[in-house]
């Protein structure tokens, strides 16, 4: 993602010495940004959001449920939908 913030700057520089400028400009304000905020982070929850959030992944049902119908599971759906990501609010 950084590394297409720089064509930018490749384009718009006319001279040679602009554009050394420019990129001596961009590689020193790209050093000052930490790694760390480009990835997501890790986040812990305590035992009751767990089990909280292994209900929902679980537990999923249709509108309708007949007597002897199975509840899927998030996994199946998003197989069964050949979806690669899910967000649940």
């Amino acid at each position: 993602m950084r590394s297409l913030l720089l064509l930018p700057i490749l384009f718009v520089a006319r001279t040679k010495k602009y554009r050394a400028s420019l990129l001596l400009i961009f590689l020193s304000f790209n050093s000052l940004i930490p790694n760390r905020l480009c990835a997501q982070s890790v986040t812990t929850y305590s035992d009751e959001i767990q089990k909280k959030i292994r209900q929902v992944e679980q537990n999923l049902a249709g509108r309708i449920q007949m007597e002897g119908d199975s509840k899927w599971t998030l996994e199946e759906r998003m197989k069964y939908y050949h979806s690669i990501g899910v967000s649940i609010a």
